[in-house]
């Protein structure tokens, strides 16, 4: 598990539109953010990206600008 996986995993999301809305739609699906972020990495695991939670926070640390939309 690694950042690297969570940088493919977001590269991914941004090729792929129907895999972007819904990883977007679990924001509205889970009132609880554990949850989202749960099913976020759930997500991630059935498309072949193996990363931990640990991994994802230091990730969008590391480019919150870039990950939200605001460059």
């Amino acid at each position: 598990m690694s950042v690297e996986n969570v940088k493919r995993f977001y590269a991914e999301l941004k090729r792929d539109a129907d895999l972007e809305k819904e990883a977007l739609a679990l924001q509205t699906k889970y009132a609880d953010q554990e949850k989202v972020i749960e099913a976020f990495l759930l997500l991630a695991r059935e498309r072949g990206f193996l990363f931990a939670e640990q991994d994802l926070v230091a990730y969008l640390y590391e480019h919150g600008e870039e990950v939200s939309g605001s460059r």
